[in-house]
């Protein structure tokens, strides 16, 4: 009997020799007819057994057809050293479910599997669904691609497989065509309305019928920015181009097809964008937690139920808006194409919604306390310091200790208010960020100047000097 081993994260199992093999190829292709992404799991499950097992797909067959009882033997005992590795059952369960598959579609009529114990849900019992705060930390550790996915699942409900597609090999997806509102000019990309529209195709849909979502504006300003890298780096968009694309410089196996490295601009596999997610969520641990890339698909489910329960939002339209089959009375008002009116009475819900997906910090008027969000705003954009940081050392501070933070050391960056803030950019100052609440801006002074000589404000609008 082989020795049973399993795959550590540093082995890259590339199963594109095994999907060619005459034995298995017919299998996935039945399997894809139903759904490719079941397709491409079943393979990369039965990969996996033979990869521990040391088997090929010939000795696998003439093991069940020849001597079973071998075979019986040779799953128990990699049902045992998978619970002795501490693998989930669940987890097991499905690789042999995948190998049962493998072998009835070959003729096998072998049927002496290892009952395994697999309690529902094992793998999600310590999973939370994080808040707005937990997703706020979570985007600072994240790249321009990389926000955008989080934010495309926790504020449109996407599932991962709408943006990435296509045999787990990213060969489909999201289109920019699929952003009806989004326009691409020369020198600049821009959404022409917010909050702006997201056209699901049947093609990508779970259910396979077409729906409709929205996308923040949060969410509109990640993806401009994302877009923009990729113009600035040569890249031609078109209606044609994926929303998501491949970066040209791979991860491990996980941007490339075969052992072909993807070029720029190519169709992203789910695993890549799924892989973005988990290094940011491991390293950031948001609340102390670490939550599947899919559970932020949960926090836009979970935000929209509390929008339904303040009464900013239908349960249809949550529904809709999540690409839910929304059952027989649900198919006569949202199951046909959608008249203008209907759509825009969408929007106006989803904006109304809006506010309990946003991560961005609470509006409030309180003088101290649009103080302390611009303290820590010149802290972290700045002074090199992290959010947690920058709130430690503004906690408890009022009045003259927090115009000191917003003093110290760099004069040329100054924190204003925004309607102070046009005319002082008309002046020659540049924004460098701002107050998420809109009520305050980070201006950087015209090169050479460094004090509040620059500053077009009459004198009890200046800015007190920074220490020399």
């Amino acid at each position: 009997m082989p020795e049973i081993c399993f795959p550590s994260e540093t082995d890259r199992l590339d199963h594109a020799d095994l999907a060619a093999d005459p034995r298995v190829k017919p299998w996935v292709d039945e399997a894809g007819l139903r759904s490719e992404n079941t397709a491409s799991v079943q393979l990369r499950r039965l990969g996996i057994f033979l990869w521990s097992t040391r088997l090929t797909t010939a000795k696998l067959l003439s093991l069940a057809n020849e001597k079973p009882d071998e075979l019986r033997n040779l799953l128990i005992a990699y049902a045992k050293a998978a619970k002795e590795a501490k693998y989930l059952g669940t987890y097991v369960r499905r690789i042999l479910v995948s190998v049962r598959s493998f072998l009835r579609f070959n003729g096998s009529k072998f049927d002496q599997f290892p009952s395994v114990s697999a309690p529902a849900g094992e793998s999600l019992v310590e999973e939370r669904v994080p808040t707005p705060d937990e997703i706020r930390l979570l985007l600072t550790g994240l790249s321009a691609r990389g926000k955008s996915v989080a934010l495309f699942l926790a504020h449109a409900g996407l599932r991962p497989g709408v943006l990435a597609a296509g045999e787990g090999k990213g060969t489909d997806g999201l289109t920019l065509g699929d952003l009806p509102e989004l326009r691409l000019e020369a020198t600049s990309v821009r959404f022409e309305e917010l909050p702006f529209l997201v056209v699901v195709p049947a093609r990508l849909s779970k259910n396979g019928k077409s729906y409709l979502t929205f996308g923040s504006s949060e969410l509109a300003e990640a993806l401009v920015v994302y877009l923009s890298e990729r113009v600035s780096k040569g890249e031609k968009l078109g209606k044609a181009s994926p929303v998501i694309a491949s970066t040209g410089q791979g991860r491990g196996s996980s941007e490339k097809v075969g052992k072909f490295l993807k070029p720029p601009g190519e169709f992203v596999s789910e695993k890549a964008i799924a892989a973005d997610l988990r290094d940011a969520i491991r390293k950031v641990r948001p609340g102390g937690q670490v939550f599947r890339p899919y559970t932020l698909r949960a926090f836009c489910s979970t935000q929209l139920l509390l929008a339904e329960a303040h009464g900013k939002i239908v349960r249809d339209a949550r529904e809709f808006f999540l690409g839910h089959d929304l059952g027989a009375a649900g198919r006569y008002h949202l199951g046909k194409k959608l008249h203008p009116d209907v759509i825009e009475e969408l929007r106006d819900m989803y904006e109304r919604a809006s506010e309990y997906l946003s991560t961005a910090p609470k509006r409030t008027d309180r003088p101290d306390e649009i103080q302390r969000e611009a303290a820590v705003l010149l802290l972290t954009s700045f002074k090199g310091k992290t959010e947690a940081e920058a709130r430690q050392m503004v906690e408890g501070k009022t009045g003259d200790e927090l115009a000191t933070l917003l003093r110290a050391g760099d004069r040329r960056e100054r924190v204003v208010r925004a309607d102070d803030a046009p005319k002082l950019i008309e002046a020659g100052w540049t924004l460098a960020g701002s107050l998420k609440n809109g009520e305050m801006a980070v201006l950087r002074a015209p090169f050479g100047e460094t004090g509040c000589e620059a500053w077009p404000l009459p004198n009890d609008r200046r800015p007190e000097p920074g220490p020399s």
